[in-house]
């Protein structure tokens, strides 16, 4: 193997990917034939009904496949995956996503300055909504959990789309106006992240609890912060997503009700924690989302309903 950066073992979760995973595939190709070994790849297929096994399995006879036989939902797929991973290092990337350079040696020497911290994630640039979109904090509102920007999202989202637009090379240039940035603290996208194998594993990696998807990167995020771990965006690595790719072609009239579901079941494991941060009236904020939807979702209004009057999971 080729000196220069630390084993990872790389899981790609996939659903129906044909058409969608190969210009992910072909860029790790080129990581797998520098650092040879040192590169572990792992297709996590959820399920697939089309041919993304028997493909990737015929065109990259190197990479590592876990067949499920059931769609299990992101984080059990991914955590399917986790358990062939060899390497000291974990990233996990999405299928949406595009690489810009090597981002894996710029997020592996951010983990290494800094013990503290769990995860590094690279600029994740949203294509759809032409923004950064994972500089990030919590905050509780009403009796849940959001998103909203850090103040400093505006500026590095304005850098990235500059660069995407001129005509320079994109990463030695990030690299150039990062050099001098340290790791942002943020919440944890799920999109593409780097961590310590043991630690994800010492945490118990992704609650099978928030399926099928939304809100598993959040709370394994605050499971590491109450130990003391932080969560971190490095300047000097970006990639493209392409958002909720897979999501919106096959499950995007349920996106809304799982985004709500998940997030009540965040609030609902956290909410001593959370209580000390901002939550308060969360059951009657409960109760009053419940009434909310008498005439909406009928599953949402039945979790809300069983929340505010004090059931521990819905």
């Amino acid at each position: 193997m080729e000196s220069g950066m630390r084993p990872i073992s790389i899981v790609i979760p996939t659903y129906n990917a044909v058409g969608q995973v190969e210009h992910l595939l072909q860029r790790l190709q080129h990581f797998h034939e520098k650092y040879l070994d040192g590169v572990q790849v792992i297709i996590a297929d959820d399920g697939s009904r089309d041919d993304t096994v028997a493909a990737v399995q015929r065109g990259y006879p190197w990479i590592d496949v876990v067949a499920n036989q059931e769609n299990r939902g992101f984080g059990q797929n991914v955590m399917s995956g986790v358990a062939l991973a060899r390497h000291p290092y974990l990233a996990t990337i999405n299928t949406d996503v595009e690489l810009v350079g090597n981002i894996f040696k710029a997020l592996i020497g951010a983990l290494e300055d800094d013990d503290r911290l769990f995860a590094a994630m690279p600029l994740i640039y949203n294509r759809n909504l032409d923004k950064v979109e994972n500089l990030a904090r919590l905050y509780c509102h009403r009796g849940l959990c959001w998103h909203t920007e850090l103040a400093i999202e505006e500026e590095w989202s304005s850098i990235v789309r500059d660069l995407m637009t001129g005509a320079v090379d994109m990463k030695a240039r990030l690299r150039d106006i990062a050099r001098n940035t340290r790791p942002i603290l943020s919440v944890l996208c799920g999109a593409t992240f780097i961590c310590r194998r043991d630690r994800f594993l010492e945490l118990g990696g992704f609650d099978p609890r928030f399926r099928p998807f939304y809100w598993e990167d959040v709370d394994l995020d605050y499971r590491a912060r109450r130990r003391g771990w932080r969560c971190a965006v490095v300047p000097a690595a970006t990639v493209i997503h392409r958002h909720s790719e897979t999501i919106d072609k096959y499950q995007k009239v349920r996106k809304m009700r799982y985004l709500r579901l998940n997030q009540l079941r965040f609030v609902m494991e956290h909410q001593r924690a959370l209580m000390q941060e901002g939550l308060t009236m969360q059951h009657l904020w409960w109760s009053a989302r419940a009434v909310k939807e008498l005439f909406g979702d009928p599953v949402l209004r039945s979790a809300f309903l069983w929340a505010g009057i004090g059931a521990r999971q819905v």
